[in-house]
């Protein structure tokens, strides 16, 4: 035989478990959704390119050495966040992807810095492609995690005006 307070609890619990798995869930615009996985892509495709240049550098450098691959791996590791974010679409995921991006947008920027002062130099072209990549999540990331309570779920709030 079951008590009252016992099935209170069990429904309390559900009723939160509820509640954490709709505040965590983010909503993303279907343009967003869209900017977010091209600038993945391209990210993921610049850290491929780049990585895949390292042996076509005619003199070893410091920079080619160090820098090219960390940069390539830290833009992979931006592009598999992002992509997972864009999967799960929770707000603990589109935070690590809005932190990762972010990180890469100021590894790539650091990148072009060094491309226009080391003697070895990796492909600009990636790197570029890279940067602009990579600060395009991040405002989108960030533009998604900001969003104001009121302004989210636009399809859910619909019937309530």
């Amino acid at each position: 035989m079951r008590t009252q307070r016992h099935d209170d609890v069990g429904l309390e619990d559900t009723l939160r478990a509820i509640e954490r798995g709709v505040l965590e869930d983010v909503w993303m615009s279907r343009p967003r959704r869209w900017t977010a996985l091209v600038a993945a892509i391209v990210l993921g495709v610049a850290a491929a390119s780049r990585w895949s240049n390292l042996g076509a550098q005619a003199s070893p450098s410091l920079h080619v050495d160090a820098v090219v691959p960390g940069t390539s791996i830290m833009f992979l590791v931006a592009c598999l966040v992002s992509l997972v974010a864009l999967r799960r679409r929770h707000f603990r995921w589109c935070c690590a992807a809005a932190y990762t991006a972010a990180l890469s947008a100021v590894t790539s920027l650091a990148a072009l810095w060094w491309h226009q002062t080391a003697d070895g130099s990796d492909p600009l072209m990636w790197t570029l492609l890279a940067a602009l990549a990579s600060t395009t999540l991040t405002v989108t990331w960030l533009a998604t995690i900001l969003t104001p309570l009121e302004d989210s779920q636009p399809d859910m709030r619909a019937g309530s005006h």
